[in-house]
């Protein structure tokens, strides 16, 4: 995956093997287990919440894995910040 490291590229590739098997890449996330745990009793599946700590780091681990797949079905180059490239050309170009 141009635009990521080796090593990150490597791992996801590996762990999903076949990107084809999703057919959306928000599927990837239930998939490595970044989701809120359940618990099943009976008729009822309560969704249990994420401790507060871990909050962060499987948000952003998540959205991470749904970028790469992404990228990797695409074909698609990782641009950080595209974004704000644009928006400081633009405003640029509006200043001269």
């Amino acid at each position: 995956m141009k635009g990521v490291g080796p090593i990150t590229s490597l791992a996801h590739v590996l762990t999903l093997e076949d990107p084809q098997r999703f057919s959306s890449s928000r599927e990837v996330g239930p998939y490595l287990g970044l989701v809120p745990k359940q618990e099943d009793s009976g008729d009822s599946q309560p969704q249990l919440g994420i401790n507060a700590k871990k909050r962060a780091v499987v948000a952003v681990a998540r959205k991470l894995a749904v970028l790469l797949h992404h990228l990797w079905v695409s074909g698609d180059v990782y641009e950080p910040l595209h974004h704000s490239e644009a928006e400081t050309r633009t405003a640029q170009a509006t200043a001269a």
